[in-house]
């Protein structure tokens, strides 16, 4: 299992959990990250962190999300 923290989504704030349902949904249309659960830490403040069966870093989600948005 792999997990990418994304300390930019701020789970206290609510944009900041908007967005990481978001960014959970685009992954359901993404094979590599299609069925990944989305998770909150709490240091000191709630983020996000997005969890995969497969290896996965952030560097390949930006490529993934990229070539998601460019298909669109």
């Amino acid at each position: 299992m792999s997990e990418i923290c994304l300390t930019g989504l701020v789970g206290s704030h609510p944009l900041g959990a908007l967005a990481a349902f978001g960014l959970l949904r685009c992954c359901q249309e993404m094979d590599d990250f299609r069925g990944s659960r989305l998770g909150w830490r709490r240091v000191p403040h709630w983020f996000a962190v997005l969890e995969t069966d497969r290896p996965a870093t952030p560097e390949s989600l930006i490529t993934a999300l990229t070539a998601r948005q460019k298909q669109r």
